[in-house]
């Protein structure tokens, strides 16, 4: 029985109790009505708790699929911006060996060589948070600091997809660029990728691309979105251990 269909039983229930007690030569009207009153109103209550513990529950558990989703997609977060920093600071470093490609070190070569010729993809996941909001779930927490900061979380999540796609589609461009296509970047080995480089810097759209592509966006995005996402894991903490 759920707690609404035991409030509607409740009330019935007296309005029926009250019409067998209301008849001529019941002498025990008031205190049997009284009783009753007392009863009913007792039921009342505890089906209105019942529907509130029943409620806390519930949100508890939508919250605790909301926080893992925010573990996970604090982790694909944390890789892009390392990623992106790893992709900056390899061209950087190409970049400081425009004349003089053959003194790339082999060492750093091992390191950053690939990193601007390949893309790497991250996955995310706004499943929990979906299903917070269309089971009216979200506005029944009672914490509005916490619900705004899930939001500002999530929204951080879409836009952290949004500009990365932006990234990898611009960064996709400029290096098919570099040879229109004739060989796939993809495919190099690591150990001709100093004579990659060389052919690479040898050419302007090679020379364009290595001091461009670290202006492309700035770090600073992804640090912010970032930070909401802890943020809300932090909220999500203190909210669910009271």
């Amino acid at each position: 029985m759920t707690p609404k269909t035991l409030n509607r039983r409740a009330a019935m229930k007296l309005i029926q109790r009250i019409k067998e007690l209301h008849r001529p030569g019941a002498s025990t009207f008031l205190p049997s009505f009284y009783a009753t009153v007392l009863g009913i109103l007792l039921s009342i209550g505890l089906a209105a708790w019942l529907d509130s513990r029943s409620k806390h529950t519930r949100i508890l558990q939508s919250l605790t699929l909301v926080r893992e989703e925010l573990q996970v997609n604090l982790k694909a977060s944390s890789g892009m911006y390392k990623r992106i920093r790893l992709e900056k600071r390899a061209c950087r470093y190409m970049a400081r060996h425009i004349r003089h490609p053959e003194t790339l070190s082999q060492d750093s070569l091992d390191v950053l060589g690939l990193a601007p010729l390949t893309s790497i993809f991250f996955e995310f996941t706004t499943d929990a948070m979906a299903a917070l909001r269309e089971g009216g779930l979200l506005t029944e927490i009672s914490d509005g600091d916490l619900i705004m900061s899930l939001i500002r979380a999530y929204r951080g999540v879409q836009s952290l997809v949004n500009i990365y796609d932006d990234y990898l589609d611009k960064k996709s461009d400029m290096r098919n660029a570099i040879f229109h296509g004739e060989e796939g970047h993809s495919s190099v080995k690591s150990e001709v990728l100093r004579e990659y480089w060389e052919r690479v810097l040898s050419r302007p759209e090679g020379r364009l691309f290595v001091r461009e592509l670290p202006s492309i966006q700035s770090s600073q995005m992804y640090r912010n979105k970032i930070a909401a996402i802890k943020s809300a894991l932090e909220h999500l903490e203190t909210f669910m251990t009271k």
